[in-house]
C-alpha cells in the first residue's frame, strides 16, 4: 500500500511539473491532411499553394518559399518531382499533409504518404 501511495505521489508531481511546462508552449504550426485532388501546387518555388479541405469549404491560399520542403514516401524531392508524384498512378488515394506556420501562412513542408 505504501508503495502505491509513493508511486501515486511521484506521478502527481510529474504531472504538475509537466502541466507547468505545457502552459508555456504555443502552437506555431498547423496542417491540412488532404488528397492530391484537394491541393494545387505552385508552378514556381516561391508561389502559392491552394488547399480545398472539403467539397463545401472555401479554398485556402498558403505561401510556398524556397525553404519549403517536399517529401514523397519519406524522401526529399523537388517541387517538380512532387507535382509528378501527385499525378502518378494511385496518388489520388494517398494522403498529402501540408504543414504551415500559423503566423504567416508559409508552407514549411508538403508530405506525400507512402501508401
Amino acid at each position: 500500500m505504501r508503495k502505491r501511495i509513493g508511486i501515486f505521489l511521484a506521478s502527481a508531481a510529474l504531472g504538475f511539473v509537466a502541466g507547468g511546462a505545457m502552459a508555456g508552449m504555443k502552437n506555431i504550426e498547423n496542417a491540412y491532411e488532404v488528397t492530391a485532388q484537394q491541393v494545387s501546387l505552385p508552378s514556381v518555388a516561391t508561389g502559392q499553394l491552394v488547399v480545398t479541405s472539403c467539397s463545401g469549404c472555401k479554398p485556402v491560399t498558403l505561401r510556398v518559399t524556397e525553404a519549403t520542403q517536399f517529401l514523397a514516401a519519406g524522401t526529399a524531392v523537388s517541387l517538380e518531382q512532387m507535382r509528378e508524384a501527385l499525378h502518378g498512378p494511385g496518388a489520388g488515394k494517398r494522403l498529402l499533409t501540408v504543414f504551415y506556420r500559423l503566423d504567416n501562412n508559409v508552407v514549411t513542408r508538403v508530405v506525400l504518404s507512402a501508401g
